[in-house]
């Protein structure tokens, strides 16, 4: 069989490179070392953002469009920025915008992963094995500094570049670790738009021409002999913009935060559902605000589109049995309102025509005993760092005999917490994590579709178990297993079928709080900070109304600068659980882990 050629291509932001430290930290880091002290780090955040959006209207394409160029447009920000943080009588330091550019221009901005430049110089010495050919481009959403930030991490890079007069004849021996570059900032198009992967193409047309000596034209007809491939990190640009391209896509999950095509999808680019509707609320604010009339919102509601995706036949007078166990063996709990014994500690009654003494149980009573509504209950929101995640992430992954994810490890740390603060230590009974879990990307259901496709999955562990501190490893894979298995496209399907079948759907609750119990809701990349209802501003901080009850606790990303993954900026997880339950743990030694930082502070 003989050997192929390959085109392979990288995203450069999130997947090559990204930012040392937040932007925004280092703009404040910089300004401070040319004298300018008198800001706050969440001044400078907001006026930075505000610039960049204003600046992008007047002069879209980082300058590109107008004339302008990169360099006057991102000096324009710089000064813009700065501008409205200076007191009376001060002036920019003339050296402020030089050393930001340079800054961004270079490795003093930027990092890699631990390895990849090697593995990139790896590329081309080990793909003989494999590939006649190989080209290696990048296709990035960006302005022209990406060839200079690559090259100062590094990598040996091609002056070849879309757009300008470079020759392609340089690349004729493979000595480069980058072939050639395709930026937006140069192409005038950004991803998903497929026309940046064709002038990749095109690229590549040049340099076969080059090596072979054949014509532009006969180089060209070649291109469709390759195989092509594009790695990057955000599903709705890279996947779908190379799909459309007759592309072969790569999505990375750098955090392990999922287990299948469509977790990716849901982590790496789509809103949850709240999102979705804060997303819709500020563009019908942003269109208010100038003054438009015509406001085009397309929300979907057909709910034959979820009842397309059940097993079996719906129609039918009676269930599947074989789906309905299926359904019934999945970890979910069914709590019956109306079983005998599962009248709750206020006045209650069963509505007409159900109320009957011989109505069948449907589920297990609710457990109220283990409720006490009464008590005082205290909320509070614990802050993690960035550091302070992955400190929690290395240690469940250590000894695991599958990669667990940053929210695996945040989720089982927190629920290990609340364990140890009622107390259950000793305890072997069941200790339930009641989970939400959004299965839109699952069902295939875009982001205009209406409604909140959701289910509640419960993990279980004996509470001696889930408190145990040596035991993060096992909580958090009991975390990832029961998401694994909810997940499922073929248990979903089979859930759908029993859903239909429900005749009383109200009387079924598939979570409980009290002792035993946690209600986890999570809002890890729901992006709340990155929207803009117009006013040129950004949320500072964001706080879900929920019930005050005993066991509800929200995970959700923490404010700051815009970044790639939900954790960069940190995690805030707020807790609602029994005062006396509270002050044990805030006392917790192990609440909050020990970073490396840390341990040299205390050296």
């Amino acid at each position: 069989m003989s050997k192929r050629n390959l085109l392979l291509c990288f995203d450069a932001f999130g997947t090559l490179i990204r930012p040392a430290k937040p932007v925004a930290q280092q703009y404040a880091q910089v300004a401070r070392q040319c004298g300018l002290t008198d800001f706050s780090d969440e001044e400078l955040q907001s006026t930075l953002i505000s610039t960049i959006k204003q600046e992008s209207k007047k002069n879209p394409n980082f300058g590109k469009e107008t004339g302008l160029g990169a360099t006057r447009w991102w000096t324009n920000v710089i000064h813009n920025t700065f501008t409205p943080l200076l007191k009376d009588g001060q002036a920019l330091p003339q050296d402020l915008a030089p050393r930001l550019l340079h800054r961004f221009a270079s490795r003093e901005g930027y990092e890699t992963e631990e390895g990849l430049v090697d593995a990139l110089k790896g590329l081309k010495s080990n793909s003989s094995r494999h590939y006649h050919q190989l080209v290696v481009g990048v296709i990035t959403n960006s302005d022209d500094r990406i060839p200079s930030i690559l090259s100062s991490l590094g990598l040996t890079v091609s002056p070849l570049r879309y757009g300008t007069q470079s020759d392609a004849n340089q690349t004729e021996t493979n000595t480069y670790d980058i072939d050639f570059h395709c930026m937006s900032y140069d192409v005038g198009v950004e991803k998903p738009d497929k026309r940046i992967f064709n002038t990749a193409e095109y690229m590549l047309a040049q340099i076969i021409s080059a090596r072979s000596g054949r014509s532009l034209n006969e180089s060209k007809s070649e291109v469709g002999t390759w195989q092509k491939v594009y790695v990057g990190d955000d599903y709705s640009k890279d996947v779908v913009g190379s799909t459309n391209a007759g592309w072969n896509p790569v999505l990375l999950d750098p955090k392990d935060e999922c287990d299948s095509v469509a977790d990716l999808k849901r982590w790496r680019s789509s809103p949850d559902e709240k999102s979705q509707k804060k997303a819709y609320w500020a563009s019908v604010s942003q269109s208010d605000l100038r003054g438009e009339s015509n406001i085009h919102l397309a929300p979907v509601f057909d709910p034959t589109l979820v009842d397309k995706l059940a097993a079996g036949d719906i129609n039918a007078q009676h269930a599947d049995k074989t789906l309905k166990e299926q359904a019934k063996s999945l970890p979910m709990h069914r709590y019956d309102w109306w079983a005998p014994g599962s009248a709750p500690p206020w006045p209650f009654k069963i509505p007409k025509p159900f109320d009957k003494p011989d109505l069948e149980s449907v589920g297990n009573a609710m457990p109220w005993a283990e409720w006490d509504i009464t008590s005082q209950i205290s909320k509070s929101v614990f802050h993690f760092t960035k550091e302070q995640v992955a400190t929690l992430w290395k240690k469940a992954n250590e000894g695991s005999q599958q990669r667990l994810s940053q929210h695996d490890a945040v989720l089982a740390h927190i629920w290990s917490c609340i364990a140890r603060a009622r107390g259950l230590e000793n305890d072997k009974d069941s200790f339930h994590c009641d989970l939400v879990y959004g299965v839109r990307p699952s069902f295939q259901l875009d982001n205009k579709f209406l409604g909140s496709p959701i289910v509640m999955m419960n993990i279980e562990l004996p509470a001696s178990q889930v408190c145990d501190r040596s035991n993060s490893t096992e909580v958090a894979t009991q975390v990832r297993n029961t998401l694994k298995t909810i997940s499922n496209p073929y248990n979903l399907s089979a859930h759908l079928h029993a859903l239909t079948y429900e005749k009383s759907p109200q009387r079924i609750w598939q979570a409980f709080l009290g002792r035993r119990h946690v209600l986890v809701t999570t809002w890890a990349r729901a992006g709340v900070y990155g929207i803009d209802f117009g006013l040129g501003s950004n949320c500072v901080y964001a706080e879900g109304v929920v019930p005050e009850m005993d066991g509800i606790v929200l995970i959700k990303e923490a404010p700051g600068p815009l970044s790639k993954h939900w954790t960069d900026n940190g995690v805030d997880i707020s807790v609602y659980i029994r005062a006396d339950d509270m002050d044990r743990l805030v006392r917790d030694p192990v609440l909050f882990p020990t970073t490396m930082s840390d341990e040299k502070e205390t050296r």
